[in-house]
């Protein structure tokens, strides 16, 4: 469903190997939803280092995949950044 919510948003091309990348995203996300029940009474740098661990993997598939960032995304950041 994410991935074809990010075709859907043009974040991917329709002609995406939804095969290949769904499998990606959910050892990733699965992964990152095991460190986030884990982290109860953790100490707030231990989650940031879990957290920026799942940002450089997203980050990797990111440039390993074709995403892309849509113009009107774009303007959207754009606008909140301003």
């Amino acid at each position: 469903a994410l991935v074809d919510d990010a075709v859907d948003l043009d974040f991917l091309p329709s002609d995406v190997d939804r095969a290949a990348l769904v499998p990606i995203l959910g050892r990733v996300f699965d992964g990152a939803r095991l460190a986030a029940k884990s982290m109860d009474g953790v100490p707030v740098q231990k989650r940031r280092k879990e957290f920026a661990a799942v940002s450089a993997d997203l980050n990797n598939i990111f440039f390993e995949q074709p995403f892309r960032v849509p113009d009107y995304f774009a303007l959207v950041t754009r606008a909140l950044i301003v």
